[in-house]
Parts: C-alpha cells; sequence; structure tokens
C-alpha cells in the first residue's frame, strides 16, 4: 500500500488526470482485497462487499478530490486506506475467533479502532497460550518428581527438561513487551507456534522414554524420601 501511495503522489506532482491516477490505485487495491478474500473468506460476505465497495467508492471521491487541487494533499486518502485495510483484518479476525471486550468495540467509532482493540485481544491470547502450555509443563515435571518411586538421574532430566522448556514456552509471551510488539506478530503470522509447542511436546516424550530405559537397566535405587515407599527392611510376621 505504501508504494501505492508513493506512486499515486509522483502521478499528482507530475499533473497526471483524476482518472489516469484514481483508475490503477482502485484496480490494485481491490485486487489485494479479492485476493485476501479468497484465500480468507468472510462470515458475512454479502455485508463486507457492501461495506468494503462503500469504502472503495470514499476512497476514489478523495483520490479524485486530492488530483484536482492545487496542493495534492494525501491525507483523506491515507485515512482511507487505512479504513479498509481495517475493515479486511478486522473481518479476518472475526472470522478465527479474535474478538474484543464489548467496552472495547463501542468504544471504537472506526474500523481502524475495531482492528486495534481486537489486535489486542490477539496479543493477550498469544501471551496466554504460551504461559498455559509452559506452566502445563513445568506442573507435570513437579507432579512426576514427587510421584517416582525412586530419585535416579533418569528422573532428575525429566523434571530439568520440563522445567528448562516450560520456562522458555513462559518467557515467550515477553516478546509482546517490544515496542508495537513487533516480534510476537512476527511470530504469530508465520506457521511455527503450534508445531513449536508440538516439538517442545514431543522432546519431552523422547526423554522420558529414553530415561526411562536407562532407568531399568540400573540395578541398585536410593528410595524416595516419602516414607511409605521406603524399604522397611522388617522381617514378614
Amino acid at each position: 500500500m505504501n508504494t501505492l501511495i508513493v506512486d499515486v503522489s509522483e502521478k499528482l506532482s507530475a499533473n497526471y488526470s483524476a482518472e489516469a491516477v484514481s483508475g490503477p490505485f482502485i484496480e490494485e487495491v481491490q485486487l489485494a482485497i479479492n485476493h485476501t478474500f479468497a484465500a480468507y473468506p468472510p462470515e458475512d460476505a454479502a455485508e463486507t462487499s457492501e461495506i468494503i465497495e462503500e469504502l472503495l467508492k470514499t476512497l476514489k471521491e478523495q483520490l479524485f478530490d486530492a488530483a484536482s487541487s492545487a496542493a495534492s494533499n494525501l491525507d483523506e486518502v491515507n485515512n482511507s486506506i487505512v479504513e479498509i485495510t481495517s475493515k479486511v483484518f478486522t473481518t479476518i479476525m472475526s472470522k478465527y475467533g479474535f474478538e474484543a471486550p464489548e467496552e472495547s468495540m463501542e468504544a471504537a467509532d472506526d474500523f481502524a479502532g475495531d482492528l486495534t482493540a481486537r489486535i489486542h485481544s490477539a496479543i493477550l491470547f498469544f501471551e496466554y497460550f504460551f504461559i498455559a502450555a509452559g506452566f502445563s509443563l513445568i506442573i507435570l515435571g513437579i507432579l512426576g518428581l514427587v510421584n517416582v518411586r525412586t530419585y535416579t538421574l533418569g528422573s532428575w532430566l525429566r523434571f530439568s527438561v520440563h522445567l528448562l522448556l516450560g520456562t522458555g514456552l513462559c518467557l515467550l509471551c515477553l516478546l509482546t513487551t517490544r515496542p508495537d510488539s513487533d516480534w510476537a506478530t512476527a511470530l504469530a503470522e508465520t506457521a511455527w507456534p503450534l508445531p513449536m509447542v508440538a516439538l517442545v511436546l514431543l522432546l519431552v516424550i523422547s526423554v522420558h522414554h529414553l530415561s526411562r530405559r536407562r532407568e531399568r537397566s540400573v540395578d541398585a535405587q536410593k528410595y524416595h524420601f516419602l516414607s511409605k515407599w521406603r524399604k522397611t527392611g522388617a522381617s514378614p510376621v
């Protein structure tokens, strides 16, 4: 979009006609919207198409106004593009269930405000997803440690893997503390969040199996501190 705006600005500076400026620009914007909706079909296609057509009509009028004025001011054009982009992304986020709190939705007076509220909701989901996954691993590691019959190198290895990988997943939520959450956005836009957690779980399961096989080959074992699991050594009566 920024490239298109620069191109429009250059054409206006070169005294191109309004039709020569607005026609190709609107076609490029419409093509980008069509490609997006082909990949992510909106839930209410009829209503969304009607809103987009109205926004494109407003954008075309503002392009004509900018081309006909002596001082080509593209601020209104930029605002219209922001509205169109916000509506497209809001439609995508709504399709995947990212809803902002009701008070935030009511406070939003345009599509850009609606999108901002939904992005904050998505960031919160991003944070809690990795925190929940990380703490689940840590808690499973603690439960596994206190419930083993014996303390061995394998049991400590399993606990360490749970603790380290669980802490690592929790710390991923700190990506949202960056300005504009750019690192979190970069990760969320990829296909890696779910496969990343799946690979971590696969690694944990692999360590479990390897360490347990090693335990079975060890003859002498030191018993857990819980007294009910200790060998009393008392002879049967």
